[in-house]
């Protein structure tokens, strides 16, 4: 439903990651393996029966329904490690003849949490057939990954990001703010026993977790406020906040820069968990935005403590953070850099 009204203004580009800007020179069909109730139960269908045998999400039976219109293509686009795992498979069968790009964000970290040699030698055999492989996240991460599962380091490549749709997520002065802090994420890697610590430590400030319920486990203050927005809603409730709060657990691909850029391209000061990879991004603490350590409580109460005794300074990080975004991680020029990559495979 949302790519079908991606070219209205209330939904951002991003979320689509960059296809409206490759789309001027390629011809693009986006799929989306979730967007039909059929399709979700398939889905389910395949994991439960993949982890059963493999102990892992391999996605065949989800792509099927799309295998004529992906056998047509010259290029297929994976966005996530998974959907690349079962085109890999269709090349490799011969089934799929064209060339593959895959985006492996996070896939580093499920292979070291699972710690399975079994479904690394099978990841690896997959992933011969791919053509190109992308992080979005880190340089690091394609390193680490590369290492583990034995494949060549010219095969990857650092893509910063999908890019940001900075005309949806602009800075907006005239919005009415509600001094609340706003904490935000859907993804397993979110700290979210810490976020409720820090809110627990400051029972003078009002919190708002900007996520799905199911994914907080746990009691949480009185002082907080959990809630799933839509896109539109996210934005406004950005632009209202008095700051952002991106908390992760340690990870190697940069967890949660897709919700620090955006609202940095709104012009908020984030305090954002540093882990490894970040600092191949050009983000200066007390300068642009506030980096913390993984799991340091104290750190973060600190800092929330003074920014809010700080708002200029603070207002000045956030102004800094949108003039960053704006000028080097828009969906115009990432879309620009895929365009590059998918000429030189063709």
């Amino acid at each position: 439903k949302d790519s079908k009204r991606a070219d209205i203004v209330r939904f951002p580009k991003d979320y689509f990651y960059f296809y409206h800007y490759v789309r001027r020179v390629f011809s693009v069909q986006p799929i989306s393996v979730l967007s039909h109730p059929f399709l979700r139960w398939l889905n389910r269908l395949n994991d439960q029966l993949s982890r059963l045998i493999w102990h892992y999400d391999f996605p065949v039976l989800t792509l099927i329904p799309f295998l004529l219109k992906i056998r047509q293509t010259q290029i297929v686009f994976a966005t996530t490690p998974k959907i690349g795992l079962g085109l890999s498979f269709f090349k490799k069968f011969n089934i799929y003849s064209g060339r593959i790009v895959i985006n492996i964000v996070g896939l580093y970290d499920q292979l070291t949490i699972l710690n399975s040699r079994r479904v690394n030698t099978l990841v690896s055999d997959l992933f011969s057939e791919v053509d190109q492989f992308v992080s979005g996240a880190s340089w690091h991460e394609a390193l680490k990954l590369a290492d583990l599962l034995k494949l060549p380091i010219n095969k990857f490549q650092f893509i910063p990001h999908s890019g940001i749709d900075t005309n949806f997520f602009s800075v907006e002065v005239n919005t009415r703010k509600d001094g609340s802090i706003l904490g935000i994420g859907v993804d397993p890697s979110r700290d979210w026993g810490l976020y409720n610590r820090v809110a627990q430590a400051l029972p003078h400030e009002n919190f708002v977790w900007a996520t799905d319920p199911r994914l907080i486990r746990q009691p949480v203050p009185s002082n907080v406020q959990i809630k799933f927005f839509s896109t539109l809603e996210l934005r406004e409730k950005i632009r209202e906040a008095k700051m952002i709060l991106i908390l992760t657990k340690q990870n190697h691909h940069f967890s949660g820069q897709a919700s620090a850029f955006r609202t940095m391209s709104c012009g908020k000061t984030v305090i954002l968990t540093k882990t490894p990879g970040i600092e191949e991004f050009p983000l200066n603490h007390l300068r642009n935005c506030v980096l913390v350590e993984p799991g340091n409580v104290f750190q973060i109460i600190k800092y929330i403590n003074y920014l809010s005794r700080n708002p200029d300074q603070m207002h000045q990080i956030g102004k800094k953070a949108s003039q960053l975004i704006q000028s080097k991680y828009s969906y115009e020029r990432i879309g620009d850099v895929y365009v590059k990559l998918f000429k030189s495979i063709i």
